[in-house]
């Protein structure tokens, strides 16, 4: 996707969400692989002066706006895996290279590819720290 094609997504999805309410800007980002937008927005609408009520709801609702313009425009479209993503601290510490959570799944897989067995995965993963208990894996260190 091109700059152009990624701001005009923009300005429609600020467009429709907002319904010519709210005061917005939109930054256009081309520094990552992909070109991606943020949209910033007066939380007053400039109308009858309401705060704009943001919910998990809105969240969907944005969600599915920005999905049918995507398609509209021939763009791919996230599928949501299900699972929940990782925090804001979480994600810093993994890009610091510091994460648990992400130290242990690197453990898992490399126990996992080099298993023969169930038992043998426990074994590797008891032989790096970690201990069973119950049906939950847990570190000890």
């Amino acid at each position: 996707m091109d700059f152009d094609t990624a701001h005009q997504v923009g300005i429609e999805l600020a467009d429709k969400l907002l319904e010519n309410k709210y005061s917005y800007v939109i930054a256009t980002h081309i520094d990552k692989e992909h070109c991606h937008n943020h949209i910033i927005f007066c939380a007053v609408d400039n109308v009858e002066h309401k705060k704009y009520n943001d919910c998990k709801r809105t969240y969907r609702q944005i969600r599915n706006l920005s999905d049918g313009l995507c398609r509209e425009h021939g763009l791919s479209v996230i599928v949501p895996s299900g699972r929940k993503g990782m925090t804001h601290y979480e994600w810093q510490e993994q890009k610091k290279g510091q994460s648990w959570k992400a130290q242990m799944k690197s453990d898992m897989d490399d126990a996992i590819c080099k298993a023969y067995s169930f038992d043998d995965f426990i074994c590797r993963m008891q032989s790096k720290g970690y201990a069973v208990k119950g049906e939950t894996l847990e570190t000890m260190r």
